[in-house]
């Protein structure tokens, strides 16, 4: 089922891929050739193809994100963020206060505090294995603590880029137009069904883990 869905998928974009680049193909060839079968005057809807690069744009890019981040390999990427954990950097001012200072061959339990780079840092995560202070680490963290946050913006912006596409198809009159959109919906409609239930499987799953590691720590 799956390699027949890519396939699919492949089709409709490679199609949509000639329909959007074809119009401009055509509009330099005839202008350049000056061919006699063409009328002078050649309507060109720039308006139309830029709401339909944008929308093929969008598109492509939450079909892309649907087949490279399945839910097992997210929830791989969870696993990691939370054995890497995050630090957030302090400012105590008392001076007493116990701390230690901070080492990569140590696995910090949450709430530690720790000097690094001549800055105290206290641990937010469960276990913390990051380094103080790493950016990288902090976004990585923040992305895939929670992977239902990501599953949901990319379900939100592919309902909001349905219902743009469906405002574009009410008021089109033309063929081409018709077909256009028509074909960006077919896509959007199946890789919005694949995020549905993504989202709200991975949603239920997460909040049970979020559930069972409050009453852990508490």
């Amino acid at each position: 089922m799956y390699p027949l869905c890519s396939y699919f998928d492949h089709y409709l974009l490679c199609s949509n891929f000639v329909i959007l680049f074809l119009q401009c193909d055509l509009r330099a060839w005839s202008f350049e050739f000056s061919l006699p079968n063409l009328s002078s005057t050649l309507h060109y809807d720039v308006h139309f193809v830029t709401q339909y690069g944008v929308f093929t744009g969008i598109g492509c890019f939450t079909l892309y994100i649907s087949h490279c981040f399945p839910p097992k390999y997210c929830d791989v990427l969870h696993k990691a963020a939370l054995h890497l954990g995050r630090w957030q950097r302090v400012e105590i001012k008392n001076v007493h206060v116990p701390y230690s200072t901070w080492t990569e061959s140590a696995m910090w339990n949450q709430g530690a505090l720790v000097k690094h780079s001549k800055e105290l840092f206290k641990a937010e995560g469960i276990s913390n294995a990051a380094e103080p202070g790493h950016s990288g680490h902090s976004r990585f963290y923040s992305l895939f603590k929670n992977p239902a946050t990501a599953a949901q913006l990319v379900w939100f912006l592919l309902v909001f880029l349905l219902f743009a596409e469906v405002f574009v198809l009410v008021q089109s009159h033309t063929w081409n137009d018709l077909f256009s959109i028509q074909l960006l919906i077919m896509i959007n409609c199946k890789t919005l069904y694949s995020m549905t239930r993504v989202y709200f499987v991975v949603k239920k799953i997460y909040h049970e883990e979020k559930v069972i590691i409050s009453k852990f720590n508490n």
